[in-house]
């Protein structure tokens, strides 16, 4: 499984795909999207715990205060 990241503007995007390329063996490689999302999450805490800030689960804003604050109409 091959996952590519692109940013487009603000937008991160993310594609998965299976790879053709033969990597070397030493090289660390995320084969399933379970190991795709555990390392996700793995980051998430890492960023966490090195900024002292709550990263909420959503991976959107800090968790206390939102980045894209929503208005209801």
């Amino acid at each position: 499984m091959l996952a590519v990241c692109r940013l487009d503007g603000d937008q991160l995007s993310f594609r998965a795909g299976r790879s053709s390329i033969a990597h070397p063996r030493s090289e660390k490689r995320l084969d399933s999207a379970e190991g795709i999302a555990e390392a996700v999450y793995k980051r998430r805490k890492d960023i966490q715990t090195l900024s002292g800030v709550r990263v909420d689960e959503t991976g959107i804003g800090s968790g206390d205060v939102s980045l894209f604050p929503v208005k209801i109409t």
